[in-house]
């Protein structure tokens, strides 16, 4: 009995179980409130729960997170940044190593939560965290919408407060097909991130291919025949 309902109170606990907690409230909330956001409480509890779940393997945490409906997302990046800001931080970290692994249609799915942060934050690292997802989804499952998506954000940066973030982040986390988006426009950019985009370089096959490999007139150390053939 004991061992029964410690299992029990485990399947209610955030830490231990944050997917399962965070099914009843979403469907409890979403059948209160079909056509209108909850109260800011109930936002709460749902980034809460969500806070739990930064120990998840990457596809649950960007299960547990898609879980959450689109229209809840810029109440909850207007009134709710401290607990969005972690959550996020979760999210992309796990969009960074497995979004490639999904259909090239999920882009879309990553650029609509992405679009409804980013356009109700004012938050500078929020902001960062949000287009890194979006970049990194645009870039390995090769979608043109979030692609275009993200080169308008660009283009629409003009402080430096948000640029020089940006542009770190480019430079930390972009590869360098990021610069052949279809709707990149360089010249159009922000200083710092146009300076971040110009820094990829892309190698010649011929220099990427020799890359840690001995010059082709290298001597073998091994082969008595080299000491004659050094002389």
């Amino acid at each position: 009995m004991i061992a029964a309902l410690s299992a029990y109170l485990s399947s209610k606990d955030p830490s231990q179980n944050p997917r399962e907690v965070l099914e009843h409230p979403v469907a409890r909330l979403e059948g209160k409130y079909p056509r209108a956001i909850p109260p800011a409480e109930h936002l709460t509890q749902i980034l809460e729960t969500l806070s739990h779940g930064g120990w998840l393997e990457h596809s649950l945490v960007i299960e547990c997170f898609h879980r959450v409906p689109v229209g809840w997302l810029p109440a909850m990046a207007r009134d709710q940044e401290p607990l969005l800001n972690p959550v996020l931080g979760s999210y992309t970290t796990a969009i960074s190593a497995s979004v490639g692994g999904y259909d090239w249609a999920f882009a879309d799915q990553v650029s609509s939560r992405m679009k409804a942060i980013y356009d109700n934050t004012a938050v500078v690292r929020t902001k960062v965290l949000a287009l890194r997802s979006l970049m990194t989804a645009a870039d390995k499952l090769g979608r043109h919408a979030p692609q275009k998506l993200f080169s308008g954000y660009l283009e629409g940066i003009k402080t430096i407060d948000l640029a020089l973030p940006v542009a770190e982040m480019i430079s930390e986390h972009a590869t360098p097909d990021v610069k052949k988006f279809k709707w990149i426009n360089i010249e159009g950019y922000h200083p710092a991130i146009k300076e971040a985009l110009k820094g990829f370089r892309i190698k010649p096959y011929e220099e990427e291919d020799m890359e840690g490999m001995e010059p082709p007139n290298a001597l073998d150390p091994g082969d008595p025949d080299n000491h004659a053939k050094t002389v």
